[in-house]
């Protein structure tokens, strides 16, 4: 639930990033708020992408200042920016990125294997999630067994799992039906109320960008308000 008395969980001012000649982005300011969905929109190739890994810190901006949950991470050495991103962040990426090798369940416990949470306390928080999620029955599936809808699920599930601060979704219904699309965005929308988590979407999808509060367009290396 969106708390404006808190500081936001994406702070990003002045940012500008480019490659040879052509100017992904100049000059922008981004802001998202703890529990507020905002969608990033664009055509193709405009660098919505680009812009959600510099926010990560996974690449540099050439000028401006980045801020996830209160810190600045130009300031942060590589060990504390992955710190920060085990800690503070979760993703959510169109094709799932699912280990082939590891169960639903086992995919979706792993970031809390990395942070040594207790054995009680992992299957608690996984077994609810799955529960919450409708994916119960599926925790011994592996990967190949499981439908779209049921991998982006489980992809959701581990996203949220470590109770971020700020979640990235990269077109998290770009490889889904319709149905499907709707129930994961029903799904994202109330996991990040839950947790008071906010959420910056890459979208294409008017539809997914309708259960956004704010909405950014970046055209021509132009980062602005939509409506």
């Amino acid at each position: 639930m969106l708390n404006s008395s808190q500081a936001p969980v994406i702070d990003a001012k002045g940012l500008t990033k480019s490659f040879g000649e052509r100017i992904l982005f100049a000059d922008a300011e981004l802001r998202v708020e703890p529990g507020q969905l905002v969608a990033l929109l664009g055509p193709s190739g405009a660098g919505k992408s680009t812009l959600l890994n510099c926010l990560e810190g996974l690449e540099t901006i050439d000028s401006g200042t980045i801020e996830i949950a209160g810190q600045s991470i130009a300031a942060l050495t590589e060990p504390e920016l992955a710190k920060l991103r085990s800690n503070q962040i979760g993703t959510v990426f169109q094709f799932f990125h699912l280990l082939p090798t590891l169960t639903a369940f086992e995919n979706i416990e792993l970031s809390l294997l990395l942070k040594q949470v207790t054995p009680h306390e992992r299957y608690e928080r996984v077994d609810g999630l799955m529960k919450q999620l409708g994916i119960s029955h599926r925790q011994e599936a592996f990967p190949s067994e499981l439908s779209g809808g049921e991998m982006q699920r489980v992809a959701i599930a581990r996203a949220i799992v470590h109770k971020p601060s700020v979640i990235f979704a990269d077109e998290p219904t770009g490889n889904l039906d319709s149905k499907s699309g709707l129930e994961a965005l029903e799904i994202l929308t109330q996991l990040c109320s839950n947790i008071g988590a906010g959420m910056l979407m890459v979208t294409h999808s008017e539809t997914a960008a309708s259960y956004c509060s704010r909405k950014y367009s970046l055209v021509d290396g132009s980062l602005e308000p939509a409506s």
